[in-house]
């Protein structure tokens, strides 16, 4: 009498806290539940299994870089995913906008960029540390009338990085939110180096592959020797107005790298008719 009474309150109590993943979950098309996740069979998606997908490779291989590299102007560009996202590998070495219009290369060697203007409408460039073995792997410097013509110097589809593109890739070595928001030369100390290139002195943890740019008409560096530790020069634009400043000033990054002293990453702003490099990234 006593076993007949509570048998089936205690199954009843058992039945509902012993609820398993999978009693509630129906897969469709095949599919199995495992731990309350349907593993879907071969060219089907989704939560359930409910959608078919005609391109299932593409599916499965989707990636923000439909190559390894980018042919864009002549020159081949090796390209890398971040996060979802897809950059540019190498700094741009572009001679024209994606139209075809060339950009004037108006600046010579050691000459203040500042002192050219751009009173006629043109827009300037100039190769990035002119005449030392780091050109190839420089690029250009374009001053920030470059960078908001209409007719992008980026390839159709791609743009000039921003500075919430930049902010991204800081947060994901490890920049604190409060950091990548503030402005300066001193600010994310000890990450300077994280995106530089091995080749310099950096780690490069996400492969962006950062090299030195130089200034305007030289690649210099603090320091006397190119073979030392002390940090090279490494800056570019961002394609973003400062607030406030009525479209005269964009944001930059410049990455500080000497493994002895500064390690840091500066948020910055240039007047448009300063030089400096470009990295551009997917739409």
């Amino acid at each position: 009498m006593f076993k007949k009474i509570l048998f089936p309150v205690f199954c009843t109590m058992i039945i509902m806290s012993c609820t398993k993943p999978c009693d509630n979950t129906i897969c469709m098309n095949n599919g199995v539940c495992v731990d309350g996740t349907c593993l879907c069979p071969e060219g089907f998606y989704g939560e359930y299994c409910e959608n078919a997908n005609d391109d299932y490779d593409s599916y499965v291989n989707n990636s923000p870089c439909d190559d390894d590299v980018i042919t864009y102007n002549n020159r081949v560009y090796s390209l890398i995913e971040v996060d979802g996202t897809c950059w540019f590998a190498e700094n741009l070495k572009s001679e024209s906008f994606n139209n075809g219009d060339p950009i004037t290369m108006s600046v010579q060697f050691n000459q203040d960029w500042s002192s050219v203007g751009n009173s006629d409408g043109n827009v300037y460039m100039v190769p990035g540390c002119w005449g030392t073995e780091y050109q190839s792997t420089a690029g250009y410097l374009y001053n920030g009338f470059t960078i908001i013509d209409d007719r992008n110097v980026c390839p159709v589809g791609w743009h000039v990085a921003t500075d919430v593109d930049w902010k991204n890739v800081e947060l994901l070595i490890g920049v604190s939110q409060d950091e990548v928001n503030s402005k300066g030369n001193s600010r994310a100390e000890g990450f300077g180096g994280k995106l530089v290139s091995e080749n310099h002195y950096g780690e490069d943890v996400l492969g962006l592959n950062l090299t030195p740019t130089g200034y305007v008409g030289s690649c210099e560096i603090v320091g006397s020797q190119f073979d030392n530790l002390s940090p090279f020069i490494i800056d570019y634009w961002t394609s973003t107005y400062e607030e406030n400043t009525n479209d005269e000033y964009l944001y930059k990054r410049s990455f500080q790298n000497d493994p002895n002293s500064w390690n840091f990453i500066g948020r910055s702003t240039w007047q448009l008719n300063n030089g400096s490099a470009i990295r551009c990234v997917k739409d």
